[in-house]
């Protein structure tokens, strides 16, 4: 028992430092103008901000990576910014949002061209109607 306690603690810690290593390299980025180099790490600290349940920051920063990714001419990045949004919008249960971030997602991997991505996404989709079905009963 307090073996997973000690596990959980470590596991808070270290989600903190990253999230501290993230926001101090997204400054540096800033600060060098290299739009694509924020974006990553901005995409970063989102995943980052995901496992910590924190939803709403998770989605400011999803955001802010998708423009960056739009200024940096990445479709790759912003197919992967899609892609987490409409994840975190299906566990926030906002199936509409949910639906066009991974379609959208999914459209800019088939551009790109990466099967394993186009999977992925269309592993999800399938799953939006039976959970719309869910929230209307």
């Amino acid at each position: 028992m307090m073996s997973r306690f000690l596990e959980r603690c470590s596991c808070v810690t270290k989600l903190n430092e990253a999230q501290a290593f993230f926001k101090h390299t997204i400054q540096l980025h800033t600060q060098a103008h290299d739009a694509f180099g924020e974006a990553n790490d901005v995409q970063k600290l989102g995943e980052v901000q995901l496992q910590q349940n924190k939803l709403d920051e998770a989605q400011v920063s999803f955001k802010k990576a998708l423009t960056l990714y739009q200024q940096a001419h990445s479709v790759l990045g912003e197919a992967n910014s899609n892609q987490s949004l409409g994840c975190l919008y299906l566990q926030q249960d906002n199936l509409q949002e949910a639906e066009l971030c991974l379609n959208h997602a999914l459209h800019l991997y088939q551009k790109f061209q990466t099967p394993l991505r186009q999977a992925t996404d269309l592993g999800l989709l399938p799953s939006l109607p039976v959970c719309k079905q869910l929230s209307l009963t």
